[in-house]
């Protein structure tokens, strides 16, 4: 990592990495043991997969205004609104005693989840149009450490009870929020003694130039991303065993860590040297291809061999994909509205996750499993053509669109 931080300013990223990092162990515990902690409670798949709904319909309601508030209001005092938020859903997850309360917990979890799309406002506004996907890359490298601790966290602690795993999510949550207050700056990088930036409506945010057709792809992979991860789980259970067993909350839990370990090494050494090699559209198209091929994989060939390779390619993908998206989306906009830009990006997520679970937890529940991969790979591989297509055409974002961003913000009213 140390070559990344070093083209960044390291006061602030170091402790925002330590903010998302933390964050993502917590969501790391809970992705692979919610449908076994479901299960407890007499969950269906659909169900399951309605879980993961409503999280995100509580994101659609309010990602977007979280995004607009960091703007005005700064990115650390909504970061801690939202940090406090995730704590508090652990704590009611933790102590539920029936499924309508775990049904709760992940409302309110939804309602004030924030922490992501504003991290990644906040390493925006530190980072320069070149450095810039090194910037949403350490964001992502945080999330794969997340991703790699937290389930290994899981495993380990599913052994002393169901609710031990979620109790160690809460615990890391309140450090989180410790590590927010006492290291992470408070100045915004863009406030130069306007403190009440100018903002653009919906309709003028997707108009900038290149908005919507990433827009479209990060929907495409979001839909694509959310049907994978809700239902992975139950899909290795199906088809894979391990000492005469059928995979359970501790071999998905490494599994969900070997994937993690793979993000951290892409955003920490590959993803550099890639792009010395090749253009931005390139490595975006590439890695949602890759995904594509990750999935091919895991539903033509069977045994354990088989899923390693699968899991290589799918979790490279992955971790390519989002930094890659992400960074093009920041071109299409100014500084003063990244913080809106990265809620709207949420609220796509958002509503992504409601359609890509419940279609998901519909599949997988009629035992339609090379269903659920052909979907999921043909929507990457929808996403990958749609920026070949765009790049032929000059219309993914570039460093150009930045430039144009700032036109109508500095025509529009105060």
């Amino acid at each position: 990592m140390s070559a990344v931080i070093d083209r960044l300013p390291m006061r602030v990223m170091i402790p925002l990495f330590c903010v998302v990092a933390i964050d993502a162990i917590g969501m790391g515990v809970i992705l692979p043991l919610l449908p076994f902690y479901s299960q407890h409670f007499g969950a269906s798949p659909f169900a399951i997969g309605a879980l993961v709904a409503v999280f995100s319909l509580g994101q659609i309601i309010a990602a977007p205004t979280l995004g607009k508030l960091s703007d005005r209001l700064g990115r650390k005092i909504v970061l801690v609104g939202s940090q406090l938020g995730t704590f508090a859903s652990l704590v009611l997850l933790a102590s539920a005693g029936n499924l309508l309360v775990v049904f709760l917990a992940r409302i309110v979890d939804g309602v004030t989840s924030g922490n992501l799309s504003v991290a990644s406002a906040y390493a925006i506004d530190h980072s320069t149009p070149k450095n810039r996907r090194q910037a949403i890359g350490m964001i992502s490298a945080g999330v794969g450490v997340g991703m790699m601790v937290g389930p290994s966290l899981a495993a380990g602690l599913s052994h002393i009870s169901m609710t031990a795993p979620i109790w160690g999510a809460a615990l890391l949550s309140a450090l989180s929020l410790v590590v927010n207050l006492i290291f992470l700056p408070n100045a915004e990088k863009h406030r130069t003694g306007d403190a009440r930036p100018k903002t653009l409506s919906l309709r003028q945010t997707l108009r900038m130039p290149g908005t919507l057709p990433v827009l479209i792809v990060l929907g495409l992979f979001y839909v694509g991303f959310a049907m994978y991860v809700s239902q992975f789980a139950l899909f290795l259970q199906a088809h894979y065993a391990w000492n005469g067993h059928a995979f359970g909350p501790r071999e998905v839990g490494y599994i969900f860590t070997a994937s993690g370990f793979v993000n951290i090494i892409v955003q920490a050494a590959g993803m550099k040297k890639l792009e010395r090699l090749f253009p931005d559209s390139v490595l975006c198209a590439f890695s949602l291809l890759l995904f594509c091929a990750g999935l091919g994989v895991l539903s033509i060939f069977p045994g354990l061999a088989a899923l390693a390779v699968g899991l290589l390619l799918a979790s490279v993908g992955t971790a390519m994909s989002r930094p890659s998206l992400m960074a093009a989306l920041s071109m299409t906009s100014s500084p003063q509205q990244q913080g809106a830009l990265m809620g709207l990006s949420s609220a796509l997520m958002a509503i992504s996750n409601i359609v890509g679970p419940l279609a998901a937890g519909t599949l997988i529940q009629h035992g339609l499993y090379l269903g659920w991969s052909v979907a999921i790979a043909c929507l990457m591989a929808a996403g990958g053509i749609t920026v070949f297509v765009l790049a032929r055409s000059k219309k993914w974002p570039s460093h150009r669109h930045l430039a144009e961003a700032q036109e109508p913000l500095q025509r529009s009213p105060a």
